[in-house]
């Protein structure tokens, strides 16, 4: 979801929210894996026509989770970008 402030034209920012249900790590379905949530948010600020800052947090929250039996996810994250388009 991208929204754009309507008073603030060169500023955009916005959220996803993924979630998993109970799941299972095997063609059997005996090993079964707990659900999870994570959010990340992002927003960018264009300086002018040519410049544009961008960041995002992934895994707002620092959900510890895996999405399959001991491959553990990446914690929290920032990622900042500066980018140039003449």
């Amino acid at each position: 979801m991208d929204r754009n402030f309507h008073n603030l034209p060169n500023i955009r920012c916005g959220a996803t929210l993924q979630a998993e249900n109970k799941r299972y790590d095997d063609l059997a379905n005996t090993a079964q894996m707990g659900g999870y949530a994570t959010v990340d948010i992002r927003g960018e600020f264009a300086f002018s026509k040519e410049w544009l800052a961008q960041a995002r947090v992934a895994n707002l929250f620092d959900k510890a989770y895996e999405t399959a039996d001991f491959y553990n996810q990446q914690d929290r994250s920032l990622f900042v970008t500066l980018r140039y388009q003449p």
